[in-house]
């Protein structure tokens, strides 16, 4: 399987433009951009409260991990398919607000 080239990310240095709890539709999770690394997701979000790790298939060769901010409402998940980068996410707090054209 060829590796996916990664996005550029946003710079987490600079300023906030976006709440941690902000739904950008196809970019990402506040000012996180959809395939950052988990490096990257733990400097934004914190230490998640919960790290789950599942599989797709029985076979368990299509693997994916789950980080869960209880606080936030966030459930941040890494797919092994491209490379254990933060591929979706699942917002469970009706305080996430939705940003951008759909």
């Amino acid at each position: 399987m060829r590796a996916q080239q990664r996005p550029a990310r946003a710079d987490l240095s600079s300023k906030p433009m976006y709440r941690k709890t902000d739904i950008r539709l196809g970019k990402g999770i506040g000012d996180l951009l959809f395939g950052s690394s988990k490096d990257e997701v733990q400097a934004y979000l914190g230490k998640p409260d919960e790290i789950g790790h599942y599989s797709y298939d029985r076979e368990g060769l299509e693997n994916y991990e789950t980080w869960k901010y209880a606080d936030l409402g966030i459930l941040a998940t890494f797919d092994e398919e491209y490379g254990f980068v933060l591929a979706r996410s699942r917002h469970i707090l009706t305080s996430a607000r939705l940003v951008g054209d759909p």
